[in-house]
């Protein structure tokens, strides 16, 4: 319980402001992340879902550093929903009262500010993520920002991305449906850009 506050504080504060410059400074490290049963399209009612892994071995500067977490550890993420409504400018809203998405965290905390927060399981921390929906239409979910992770009982505080490997992201259905005029290939393109994962899907 000690954790899940604590990083509930970290997140507000990372949507607040910036992070010290010298807290978060040591290196970027890429974690394991998988679309759980990826499809283009899901029936209303069916659900997505997202996992997470800080591995026990990490690249860091070029040197690869076993790594682990206890108590003082953790990760947390801004990952969040995102619905195509090709009226609005862009394309898109992320607001919760438009995009209307459940979310449930089977392993680990998904906030109010659509941010994941890992668990320590046996010294590894993960999440998984079950998005379900309410509507149908085009959806996608975005990494907002790089991810932010302790290891090593506080000892390493890094930066991470993630990639959701050889799959389709279905950034071409997300395209045609904001439309032309949106402008949305541009954004997609500064997150592709910025390494920042992208994956859609239609709700039928």
């Amino acid at each position: 319980m000690k954790k899940i506050i604590y990083f509930l504080f970290l997140i507000l504060f990372i949507v607040s402001c910036d992070p010290p410059k010298d807290i978060y400074q040591e290196g970027n490290i890429a974690i394991r992340a998988q679309v759980v049963n990826p499809r283009s399209s899901i029936v209303l009612g069916d659900s997505m879902a997202f996992y997470f892994e800080v591995p026990d071995t990490i690249e860091l500067n070029g040197n690869r550093i076993k790594v682990s977490a206890n108590s003082n550890d953790g990760g947390t993420n801004g990952f969040g929903p995102c619905k195509i409504i090709q009226s609005l400018p862009g394309g898109f809203t992320n607001s919760p009262n438009q995009n209307t998405c459940s979310i449930f965290a089977k392993v680990g905390t998904y906030t109010i500010n659509q941010a994941t927060i890992f668990y320590n399981d046996n010294g590894k921390l993960k999440g998984l993520y079950y998005i379900i929906p309410e509507k149908k239409g085009v959806y996608f979910f975005e990494q907002t920002q790089l991810g932010y992770v302790n290891l090593n009982n506080n000892t390493y505080r890094l930066r991470f991305s993630f990639n959701f490997g050889n799959i389709n992201r279905n950034h071409q259905m997300l395209i045609d449906s904001a439309g032309a005029a949106s402008g949305f290939n541009g954004y997609l393109q500064g997150k592709i850009n910025n390494g920042l994962e992208v994956y859609g899907f239609r709700v039928n």
